[in-house]
């Protein structure tokens, strides 16, 4: 494989703005959800104090029904702080697998990562208009393949398949179902783009509306092939 190493760092850094906005509001949304906390903890530790003191009962101010909320809203908060917590580690992998450099050699390489991480990493860009549904291979092997160069590769089909259908959309605000699948192949490994409106001529063409946000950085693939599955004449 012939690789622009510069290239390939530049495309995925266009993608860096989407990646930050999705950062934001987990962290933003992880922000209010441990002001919550803070503010139930002081609270019931005030409610705790009182007991105590005068033998139980509530203090004047504290309404049961205002109790009664804070306790049901306070595990629905850690709840979604760890949701978004897992969410920020899947983004900053996904990140570090698609910049570290390419070593010189190819080396084993999970397809079903691969495809997960780059549609994580695509998700600002469809999260407005699709519903993507991946669906791995569990039982599927790693391939020996250079895992930058594959996933730049996913990455720029996850974005050229969005693309095609967002760019002629029927109603606005409506979401497309677009599933991706993994198998294993006689001699090789099989990626499935399936989604009704999947606009022939469009997946893989570099003129899309977007043109701007595909990547391409792939310069020349050595010694392997690669083949694209996709609904007659989506290509």
């Amino acid at each position: 494989m012939v690789r622009d190493e510069r290239r390939r760092q530049q495309a995925v850094g266009r993608l860096t703005v989407g990646i930050a906005h999705e950062l934001s509001t987990s962290v933003q949304c992880l922000g209010s959800n441990l002001r919550f906390l803070q503010g139930f903890q002081a609270e019931m530790g005030r409610i705790l104090a009182f007991a105590r003191t005068h033998r139980g009962g509530l203090p004047r101010d504290a309404a049961p029904a205002e109790i009664a909320w804070m306790e049901e809203e306070a595990p629905r908060a850690l709840a979604e702080s760890q949701e978004n917590l897992e969410h920020i580690i899947a983004i900053t992998q996904a990140m570090r697998s698609f910049s570290r450099p390419e070593a010189p050699e190819p080396g084993p390489v999970d397809v079903n990562a691969c495809l997960e991480a780059a549609v994580l990493l695509a998700r600002n860009e469809w999260k407005y208009t699709h519903r993507i549904r991946v669906v791995p291979d569990p039982d599927l092997p790693s391939i020996e393949a250079f895992p930058g160069a594959l996933g730049l590769l996913l990455l720029d089909l996850v974005l050229g398949a969005v693309q095609a259908r967002r760019v002629h959309r029927a109603a606005p605000g409506a979401f497309a179902d677009l599933r991706i699948s993994v198998a294993a192949r006689e001699g090789g490994v099989e990626v499935r783009f399936e989604g009704p409106d999947l606009v022939p001529g469009r997946i893989c063409s570099p003129v899309t509306a977007s043109a701007a946000q595909r990547l391409g950085a792939i310069v020349r693939v050595e010694g392997g092939t690669f083949a694209l599955r996709l609904p007659p004449r989506a290509c």
